[in-house]
């Protein structure tokens, strides 16, 4: 086997290149599509058993796999810079119903926002989750086939594109212990929400920050 490329470990993009991925495909065909050799992870849901997950947070991109490692759900979110299908991070429901039509239901039990389902002529089903604004933070292909191309993420910072995250290293004894900066950060403001309303989306620092504690009135 020859040597991987810093892209291909750090999971890079490359370049302009187009990026086609589909439900049901093998981790193996998903690696080599998005050009990365990052082993899958298992996570644990509130609600659900153990599931493996392909994680790449500086470029937005998350695939969730079934037991046979074959894909059973692509979530983009922030950084993510391209496009599915027209949708992009950031638009509007209008924009995104431009894009995608008219949706043909809306998710319920949704925990901050509003989320709609999408069903296109070709079998491809597309889950959007809007934030309290309205503006689209979250797109999950739930079935069928995608083509993108990612353009460079841009910083606030000079308009240089992102580059890989550093782990952190700690060593303690003879256990090296490795951490993502960011990687315990709150994502989602939670009010008060039922078991029901618990999905993959919410991360375990979500839900610690919204327990009410001494001094801190419960939210409602």
């Amino acid at each position: 086997m020859g040597r991987l490329t810093v892209a291909q470990s750090a999971g890079l993009p490359r370049g302009d290149a187009r990026i086609q991925l589909s439900i049901g495909e093998s981790l193996q065909a998903v690696q080599a599509a998005l050009n990365v050799s990052v082993a899958p992870t298992s996570t644990h849901t509130a609600t659900r058993a153990p599931e493996m997950q392909l994680w790449l947070p500086e470029r937005g991109i998350w695939v969730f796999l079934g037991l046979d490692d074959r894909a059973l759900q692509y979530r983009f979110d922030a950084p993510f810079a391209g496009s599915i299908r027209g949708a992009k991070i950031g638009a509007s429901i209008e924009q995104t119903q431009t894009a995608l039509g008219t949706p043909v239901r809306t998710i319920p039990n949704v925990v901050l926002g509003r989320s709609f389902l999408y069903r296109e002529d070709d079998g491809l089903i597309v889950r959007c989750d809007f934030d309290q604004r309205g503006m689209l933070r979250t797109i999950r292909v739930l079935g069928g086939s995608i083509a993108f191309i990612e353009p460079p993420v841009e910083t606030a910072q000079g308009g240089l594109p992102r580059g890989p995250i550093a782990p952190i290293v700690t060593q303690e004894g003879r256990i090296t212990r490795l951490a993502i900066p960011g990687n315990l950060a709150v994502t989602h403001e939670l009010d008060c929400v039922t078991l029901d309303g618990v999905d993959s989306t919410i991360t375990p620092p979500d839900l610690y920050a919204a327990i009410p504690r001494p001094g801190r009135p419960a939210k409602s």
